[in-house]
């Protein structure tokens, strides 16, 4: 009777340890890279930036560093050769919504919209992924970027860049946060505040980058297993404020 219980036990387990691997293969959104190699991916969001994304530019040029910058579609229109001198230069460019509004509180027609503009206008140079505004997702405006042929990314380290932070406190999180396969969120342009912190906090930790390279999140997923989780995130008055967004949360 024992072993019947215990062979029953074994093959729930198996049953749901085999659900999870699926919903997170098709549902689960990317974190990270395993692997023990030092490598990792910096990426960039909200861009491109006529003033600062240039910069960047000259920063990650220096070190021979490549990174993935989620481009805002309207900020594309009106800085095309940006996106474009960025991709001649080996970084990918990814899809980060058409105005970069909260998917979760918009219908359904008008998040495929915002994903699909933004798709169209950086079809030249897509790389096929998607990180939603703010971050804030729900598992229907994943399953939207997942049927307009995306892979959503999310991150695993970042050093809040969007507040009042020094140079000197963004590179010692930078440095001290990093580890083989991960993915740092940083921005590009951020509501109109300068970026010139974030700048010199990039160049110190690409100056001191104990052996690491950094790469495309494309190139990052050849050196080891996606780690995906379910990634939900609801809206945030804080995330939103600097974008002058009001919202009412939609739990989905």
């Amino acid at each position: 009777m024992l072993a019947k219980i215990k062979r029953l036990f074994f093959d729930l387990f198996r049953r749901v340890r085999f659900l999870q691997l699926i919903k997170n293969k098709y549902l689960g959104t990317l974190v990270r890279v395993k692997t023990e190699k030092k490598i990792a991916a910096i990426t960039f969001d909200d861009g491109p930036d006529p003033v600062w994304t240039p910069k960047i530019l000259e920063v990650l040029d220096e070190y021979n560093a490549k990174a993935t910058f989620f481009v805002i579609g309207r900020r594309m229109k009106n800085n095309p050769e940006i996106v474009k001198k960025a991709f001649e230069a080996g970084h990918a460019i990814a899809n980060h919504t058409w105005d970069h509004p909260c998917l979760p509180i918009l219908p359904r027609k008008k998040r495929m919209e915002q994903i699909n503009n933004c798709k169209n206008i950086i079809s030249e140079y897509d790389s096929l992924l998607f990180r939603p505004p703010f971050g804030c997702q729900t598992i229907l405006t994943k399953i939207d970027a997942y049927f307009s042929g995306y892979e959503v990314v999310a991150w695993d380290r970042h050093v809040a860049d969007w507040e009042n932070r020094s140079a000197d406190e963004m590179a010692r999180d930078l440095n001290s946060r990093i580890r083989p396969g991960t993915i740092i969120l940083l921005h590009d342009a951020q509501a109109g505040r300068s970026r010139e912190e974030v700048i010199q906090a990039l160049d110190s930790f690409l100056k001191s980058n104990f052996g690491y390279k950094f790469v495309t999140v494309p190139d990052l997923l050849n050196y080891g297993e996606a780690e995906k989780i379910i990634w939900k995130k609801k809206p945030n008055a804080n995330d939103l404020k600097s974008h002058g967004e009001r919202f009412e949360t939609i739990d989905l």
